[in-house]
């Protein structure tokens, strides 16, 4: 077995807890069978899951917790520094729609 599972400590967990009570070990969350385990350990064992983007910022950076958090929106904050993903907001789903919208008509035009 090559893969090195890699948890969050216990310490750093229970600061995640105090700042932000909501927050769960993304280990927690998923069912895996028990051969699986390092390699589940070594994928979620370091990421927290937190309720909102301002939990997941504060999580990542603080000085006692400082690991990976991902929203419920999908945004990922990186102790390094990086924030990637996310989802994208109501307005920009609109905007997509009202182009598809758009393109539908001119296609519709130039087929008649």
């Amino acid at each position: 077995n090559r893969i090195q599972a890699s948890v969050l400590g216990k310490a750093r967990l229970e600061a995640a807890r105090q700042l932000c009570p909501d927050v769960r070990l993304a280990l927690e969350l998923v069912r895996f069978a028990p051969e699986l385990e390092p390699a589940m350990q070594y994928t979620f064992g370091s990421t927290l899951i937190c309720p909102d983007l301002e939990s997941a910022k504060r999580l990542a950076f603080d000085d006692r917790v400082r690991a990976r958090t991902v929203t419920l929106d999908g945004d990922i904050f990186d102790p390094a520094g990086t924030l990637t993903g996310g989802s994208s907001t109501k307005s920009n789903h609109a905007t997509a729609r009202g182009e598809q919208s758009t393109s539908l008509g001119i296609i519709r035009d130039l087929a008649a």
